[in-house]
């Protein structure tokens, strides 16, 4: 479901997101993309660790999903089962799989909703 199209299907030529507008940065991880669209943040695919924010875990989407308390987001960056942005007041949040830290908040378990990172 990382094309966000509403399929399972692969595809080798580009394929219109379903619902998405005004879109203002893009992070595709390893099993799942986000975006930063006005006033709120969207993610699909796989959600095996919780990476898309929406407060599950292994309940993937073929279609975006609202990341849970967090508005439009700066800037946005995936991994393999982590999704981390940034936001206009410069804090930054992560969400999903921790296993090396990946989160900032100084555990090392998966958080399917968004976490501010600690300094």
């Amino acid at each position: 479901g990382q094309l966000g199209d509403g399929t399972q299907a692969d595809s080798r030529v580009p394929r219109e997101v379903t619902g998405l507008a005004n879109i203002t940065a893009i992070a595709a991880g390893t099993y799942h993309t986000c975006a930063a669209a006005a006033e709120r943040t969207l993610c699909w695919g796989s959600n095996r660790m919780g990476q898309l924010g929406n407060g599950t875990k292994s309940e993937n989407s073929i279609t975006p999903v609202a990341v849970s308390n967090v508005g439009q987001m700066k800037e946005l960056s995936a991994g393999s089962f982590h999704s981390c942005a940034l936001g206009s007041d410069g804090a930054v949040q992560c969400w999903g799989g921790s296993r090396f830290g990946q989160l900032g908040n100084a555990t090392q378990g998966e958080s399917p909703v968004p976490v501010t990172v600690r300094d």
